[in-house]
């Protein structure tokens, strides 16, 4: 708990006012003797019933890779093994390179759905269901983890090979047309006309 706010705490703030109040009662109408536990009973009234500040709540993930290595390191606490070390390492190295590839993944909004899906909803989703599974089962839902975790690397390598293509057929494109400009033509260095 931070003591440094402590005093001006919203509970401690409603609790003193209570407590005023008691002392504002005895002095108007006298409340006898007790009124010193009186007061001190309307500042715990106060303090127990006024709701504490909520916590916050922990930020997401700022880049797709955060979120995998969030997973990652849960999924080594609870103890996967070296092929879903693999896997899970493979599926960021793709995430990554995705990442860099953020503006053609904006122009087609279903690759770049997919893509936060993987990273945001699906891999913490396994790992919530590999969390629940107990010890006794655990080498069986190790191969189910190790199949579910492939299938996420095979879609998001598909996805990083579509845009690899993409960008190599507009090099292939941009290269014919300069064929296309260029072929046939006599420059002056060509030689004498």
């Amino acid at each position: 708990m931070d003591t440094s706010n402590w005093f001006f705490s919203r509970r401690n703030v409603v609790g003193l006012i209570l407590a005023i109040v008691a002392v504002v009662i005895h002095l108007a109408v006298g409340l006898g003797t007790l009124w010193p536990v009186i007061a001190i009973a309307a500042w715990g009234v106060g303090v127990a019933l006024t709701p504490s500040a909520p916590q916050p709540a922990l930020a997401p993930p700022s880049t797709l890779v955060d979120a995998i290595d969030a997973s990652t390191l849960h999924f080594r606490a609870l103890g996967i093994g070296q092929s879903s070390e693999r896997e899970l390492g493979q599926l960021k190295w793709t995430i990554g390179q995705l990442e860099r590839h953020m503006d053609e993944l904006a122009a087609q909004p279903i690759l770049l759905q997919t893509v936060n899906e993987i990273a945001y909803s699906h891999v913490p989703t396994l790992e919530a269901a590999f969390e629940e599974v107990p010890d006794i089962a655990r080498g069986q839902a190790l191969d189910e983890l190790d199949s579910s975790l492939q299938l996420l690397n095979e879609e998001a390598a598909k996805i990083l090979n579509a845009i690899v293509q993409q960008k190599f057929r507009g090099l292939e494109d941009q290269r014919a047309e300069l064929e296309q400009k260029f072929t046939g033509v006599k420059l002056y260095l060509d030689g004498p006309q």
